[in-house]
């Protein structure tokens, strides 16, 4: 029973950490991409960056779930 509850514990600390960890690479991308955006000077080499960026969480969120 105690093994049963401590694993659900750990799915949630990782659902969460995995909350996180998106919402910090969000922030990221929003602050690339209004760089990437600004008229002066152009940043068009912040453009893989940021879809490499936006590849990552998702591809954690992947490997939690199999794990």
């Amino acid at each position: 029973m105690e093994y049963e509850r401590m694993s659900v514990f750990m799915q949630l600390s990782l659902v969460v950490i995995f909350l996180l960890y998106s919402a910090a690479y969000l922030v990221a991308i929003a602050w690339l991409a209004d760089r990437a955006a600004s008229p002066a000077p152009r940043r068009p080499h912040l453009l893989p960056a940021t879809l490499a960026l936006a590849a990552l969480p998702l591809l954690g969120g992947l490997l939690a779930l199999l794990v």
